[in-house]
C-alpha cells in the first residue's frame, strides 16, 4: 500500500513540533497534524494593536540548557531559539507582605539573599538553618536515591524538615508553579530531580519572540526537511490494521498512511478517542484510566484566570514578580478554596500567591515602543455563572500591589483553563497534562511506546524531570532515541 509519509504526527503541540523536528532532520518523511489554525497548543501567542501575547503564562526552567537547547542542537541549529535571561540587574523578585527580596532560588540570588529572604518572615534562626538544609538537601541528593522518594508526598518528606507554616507555604507554592500540583500530591522524587536540574543549570528564562516562537522554530525544520506542517486538519481516527497503526482518517474524510504514527494528542485521548481501547490490553487500558490531572482540576473546582494586560507606559521594571505574606497564607487559602466551590472570590487577598510575568521587559519587541505588557494567573473556579466577578477581583489584587498598573491600562484580555482546554482537545481540562504527582512518576511514568506497533506518544504526559513545556520536549527527545 502506497505511503504518505514515514511518520505521521498528531498534534502540534510542543511535543508534536519537537518530535517531528527530529525525526524529519533524521532523514523520515514527516506529516504534522494540527487540528487547530495554529501551533503550539498552550505554547503560543497572539497579536493584538502591536502587541505579541502568551495564551497560557510560560517561563521556561532550562532554555538552552535543557530540552530545547539539546532538540536545536540536534537539528543542527543551536541558534534557532533565542532566550532572556535573568542578570543581576534585571531578575524575578518575590515580595513578602510590602517588602522586596530577590526570589528565593539559587538559580537568581546568592545564598545571602537567600537567608535574607527566609528571615523576612521573622523566622529563628533554627528555622533559618531548616529552611537552608531543605534546600542543600534537595541539590545534594544523589540521582538514583531521588527514585526511592518517588512515591512519597513531598508534604511528608518536607515536614522533617520543618512544620513552620511560612516555609510550608513557600514550598506549597513552589509545587504549584513547578509541577501545579498541592503539596500532598506532588511526588518527592520527581519534585527534587526537577529542581536539581533547574538549579543546577541556573537558566530560567523566557524565548525571545514570545512562546510561539519555539514551535515556529521546531515546525520550520520540519518543513525545510521536507516535511508538511498541516494546520486545521483535526484527526478523527488512528487506523490500527492487524494490530499494528496504519495511518490516520481526518474528520474531512481523507486517509493518510504511514508506518509510525506519533501521537501528542494525550494518552488518554489517544487511547479512547482516536484509537480506541480494544485495540490495547486490558491492563494498559485499566492504568490510563487511572491517570490523573491533579486535584486541581479532578478532585476541586478548580480552575485558572489569566489576564493580560496591555499598559500605555512601561509601569514594572522587574521581569518576573511574585509575592508572599508573612501570615494567614494558610487561612487566606483555604477561603480562597471555600469562594471556589461556591463561585465566589473570597473577601480579601490574604490567600493570593502572586506569580506576575512581564514579557515585554523580557524582550521588548512584544510591546510597540513606550508600551509594556503584563500577564496574571490566579485561581478561578473551573467554570463561573460570572467570571467578571472574579477578574474584577483578580485585577483589584493587581492593582492593589501596583496602583500604577490601573492608571495606564489600556485594555485587558483574559483566558481561562476550561476555554484553553476547548482548543487543547483534552478530554478534561487540565494545566499541563498528566501530573507528576505519586504514583505516576518514575518508573510509573506512561511510556512514549504503547502496546500498539507502530504507535507512540509523545508531550507533557509522557514526559519527565522537567516542568511544563520542557516535559513535552523531553519526551520528544526520548522518543527519538527510541526510533534511531
Amino acid at each position: 500500500m502506497k505511503q504518505d509519509a514515514d511518520v505521521i504526527v498528531i498534534g502540534g503541540g510542543i511535543g508534536g513540533v519537537a518530535a517531528g523536528a527530529l525525526l524529519a532532520h533524521g532523514g523520515r518523511r514527516v506529516v504534522l497534524l494540527e487540528r487547530n489554525g495554529f501551533l503550539g497548543g498552550r505554547c503560543t501567542s497572539y497579536e493584538k494593536e502591536g502587541f505579541l501575547i502568551d495564551v497560557f503564562v510560560h517561563m521556561v526552567g532550562r532554555c538552552e540548557k535543557g530540552p530545547f537547547g539539546e532538540i536545536m542542537r540536534r537539528v543542527g541549529r543551536p541558534e534557532g531559539l533565542e532566550w532572556w535571561h535573568a542578570t543581576p540587574e534585571c531578575r524575578p523578585v518575590c515580595f513578602i507582605d510590602e517588602q522586596r527580596y530577590a526570589y528565593p532560588d539559587a538559580s537568581f540570588c546568592s545564598r545571602e539573599e537567600l537567608i535574607d529572604y527566609y528571615r523576612g518572615f521573622g523566622l529563628a534562626e533554627e528555622e533559618v538553618r531548616a529552611a537552608l538544609t531543605l534546600q542543600d538537601s534537595i541539590l545534594e541528593m544523589d540521582y538514583e536515591e531521588t527514585f526511592t522518594l518517588d512515591d512519597v508526598p513531598y508534604s511528608r518528606w518536607v515536614k522533617q524538615f520543618t512544620e513552620h507554616p511560612a516555609l510550608l507555604a513557600l514550598e506549597h507554592q513552589k509545587a504549584l508553579l513547578y509541577l501545579v500540583v498541592t503539596l500532598k500530591e506532588a511526588s518527592t522524587g520527581e519534585f527534587i530531580r526537577m529542581m536539581q536540574n533547574c538549579q543546577r543549570d541556573a537558566s530560567v528564562g523566557y524565548p525571545k519572540g514570545g512562546c510561539i516562537r519555539i514551535p515556529e522554530a521546531m515546525a520550520e525544520v520540519i518543513r525545510d526537511e521536507g516535511g508538511e506542517v498541516r494546520t486545521s486538519a483535526s484527526v478523527e481516527r488512528i487506523l490500527i490494521e492487524k494490530g499494528r497503526a496504519e495511518g490516520v482518517r481526518l474528520t474531512s474524510g481523507e486517509e493518510l498512511r504511514a508506518p509510525l504514527v506519533v501521537s501528542n494528542a494525550g494518552i488518554r485521548e489517544t487511547v479512547s478517542r482516536l484509537a480506541g481501547e480494544g485495540f490495547f490490553p486490558s491492563d494498559y487500558v485499566e492504568g490510563v484510566r487511572k491517570l490523573t490531572t491533579g486535584k486541581l482540576v479532578e478532585a476541586t473546582p478548580m480552575g485558572m484566570l489569566y489576564l493580560k494586560l496591555a499598559l500605555d507606559a512601561p509601569v514594572i521594571k522587574d521581569p518576573m514578580i511574585l509575592r508572599n505574606v508573612k501570615e494567614g497564607a494558610m487561612k487566606g487559602s483555604v477561603e480562597l478554596m471555600e469562594g471556589l466551590v461556591q463561585d465566589r472570590p473570597p473577601s480579601g487577598y490574604q490567600g493570593i500567591n502572586t506569580f506576575i510575568p512581564v514579557t515585554s521587559v523580557m524582550d521588548p519587541n512584544l510591546a510597540p515602543p513606550g508600551k509594556q505588557i503584563v500577564n496574571f494567573f490566579g485561581l478561578a473556579p473551573l467554570e463561573s455563572k460570572n467570571w467578571q466577578v472574579w477578574v474584577d477581583y483578580h485585577l483589584g489584587y493587581l492593582f492593589h500591589l501596583y496602583p500604577e498598573v490601573e492608571e495606564h491600562m489600556m485594555w485587558y484580555d483574559t483566558s481561562t483553563l476550561s476555554g484553553i482546554s476547548q482548543f487543547s482537545g483534552r478530554l478534561h481540562p487540565d494545566i499541563i497534562g498528566i501530573v507528576q504527582s505519586v504514583g505516576q512518576t518514575g518508573e510509573k511514568r506512561p511510556s512514549p511506546v504503547t502496546p500498539v506497533d507502530g504507535l507512540y506518544l509523545v508531550g507533557a504526559d509522557v514526559g519527565k524531570d522537567n516542568i511544563g513545556t520542557e516535559l513535552a520536549a523531553e519526551s520528544a527527545l526520548r522518543l527519538a532515541d527510541m526510533l534511531f
